[in-house]
């Protein structure tokens, strides 16, 4: 092998290398700035970056899921699906089971979401109509690295869940 073609095979390397820990790197904070009985409400940031802001409202008697996260990161997927949201399932998580956080659209009872937007409006509603596709490409563009993935496209993440 001759010196050129051994420099070229390490550059290659190295850029897959590097390719393969930026992918990984991906970490979705979900900061939860009031949680109560009404709802839960904070941003949603990665690399300092505030990609959305999320509300989650308890549904047909049972509690948010993301309020009852402990605090920490854990590893999780992300899955898209056009039309609905993103579906995170979080994993790895304390005396619980892997947990599923749909980030969407509001929806009329919010059932099994958490509604992103541009802004919180109102009591614990997010200007999701507006905002969603804005916020939705956001998203898309950090955590799939494509403003328009494909549907049912996958990805590996951490979420980091904090309490502010």
């Amino acid at each position: 092998m001759t010196l050129r073609n051994a420099s070229l095979a390490w550059l290659l390397c190295a850029a897959f290398a590097f390719n393969a820990t930026a992918q990984d790197a991906t970490v979705l904070t979900l900061t939860r700035e009031h949680v109560g009985n009404d709802c839960v409400v904070g941003p949603v940031t990665s690399e300092r970056d505030v990609l959305a802001w999320a509300v989650e409202r308890p549904w047909k008697g049972n509690n948010t899921v993301w309020g009852r996260l402990l605090p920490g990161t854990y590893p999780a997927s992300a899955i898209y699906r056009k039309g609905t949201g993103i579906a995170l399932t979080v994993s790895d998580l304390p005396d619980q089971p892997a947990s599923v956080l749909v980030l969407g659209a509001r929806t009329e009872n919010g059932a099994g979401r958490i509604a992103i937007g541009l802004e919180v409006v109102g009591n614990c509603q997010v200007e999701s109509r507006k905002g969603y596709p804005a916020v939705a490409e956001r998203l898309a563009q950090r955590m799939f690295g494509t403003k328009n993935p494909a549907d049912g496209q996958s990805t590996k993440l951490q979420v980091r869940v904090v309490d502010r």
